[in-house]
């Protein structure tokens, strides 16, 4: 048999909808903005008030709320690669693969984070994530409850932490099916939205899982409303560079095999303000397992 002709491959795309396609992103350009960690005053979480007309401009009258506390937190390290034999792949796109690949799967990676703070965990971080310590978040349902019940009772909460700014409802793909189809959320453009404006996001990533590392089972999972999250994401590394320097070459190649492995990857973190708060609904739709439940 003839030997086949090789073609390009279809290339790997970053999602539509997901935890980068929504938040806001700042691109770091210089790695030790975010090498070293960060820290930052937060602005309010709508902290003002309303005075009688008598005491208009009277500085006396009008208290400042307490200043919130810095925030502070930490980048994880994302990555993707390609990998394949030496041998009929000269001219192989190896730098742009890896970068379609880390695309691909950024925001897959830093929802999960996000969600269940493995790397956080491990680190001893201060990264907050929505499965963490119960007392990180409220829970505003009494048990699973419907999509639109528990979208209702985010909604109250978030209102009532921030003053009626916008912020972020998250919750599973799978849930994200369920409330579009009743009509719970709706899509302006490219973003769900909720009755009262806040960005829903729905990622893959995301586990459902509930505070305190509550897993998501047969039963019920979890939703979470958080303030506006903003992402922020250095320049993209190439390991060990271009392979038309030999040293790289050589740095990426395995010998006893003769595979060529290219990384791709670059330090990113999410930033929120957790000082106003995360609220917690429970829904009652079972997690969707691979040849299980839907």
């Amino acid at each position: 048999m003839a030997p086949r002709a090789p073609i390009t491959a279809p290339p790997a795309r970053p999602p539509r909808y997901g935890l980068l396609a929504a938040a806001p992103t700042v691109a770091d350009d210089d790695l030790r903005v975010l090498a070293s960690g960060w820290g930052y005053q937060p602005e309010g979480c709508g902290l003002g008030g309303i005075e009688e007309l008598a005491c208009a401009g009277n500085v006396t009258s009008m208290v400042p709320g307490t200043r919130p506390s810095e925030i502070n937190g930490d980048p994880v390290w994302i990555w993707a690669s390609d990998e394949c034999s030496t041998f009929g792949h000269e001219a192989r796109d190896w730098e742009g693969r890896a970068r379609r690949q880390l695309a691909a799967v950024e925001s897959f990676q830093l929802a999960l984070e996000l969600w269940d703070g493995t790397i956080a965990t491990a680190a001893g971080s201060t990264n907050w994530f929505f499965s963490g310590n119960v007392a990180w978040s409220d829970t505003v349902t009494s048990g699973p409850s419907a999509i639109a019940i528990a979208v209702a009772n985010v909604e109250a909460g978030l209102a009532s932490l921030m003053s009626g700014q916008p912020g972020m409802i998250h919750m599973t793909p799978q849930v994200l099916t369920h409330a579009a189809a009743q009509s719970v959320i709706r899509r302006e453009g490219n973003v769900w939205v909720s009755p009262m404006g806040h960005v829903v996001v729905a990622d893959a990533g995301y586990s459902g899982d509930g505070p305190g590392s509550d897993v998501a089972d047969s039963t019920s999972q979890w939703i979470f409303g958080s303030p506006m999250l903003q992402i922020r994401l250095g320049p993209i590394e190439i390991i060990p560079g271009s392979l038309n320097d030999a040293r790289n070459l050589a740095a990426s190649m395995d010998r006893q095999v003769n595979d060529i492995t290219v990384f791709a990857g670059r330090l990113a973190g999410v930033q929120w303000a957790n000082h106003c708060g995360l609220v917690a609904a429970e829904v009652d739709y079972p997690i969707a397992l691979i040849g299980g439940v839907s």
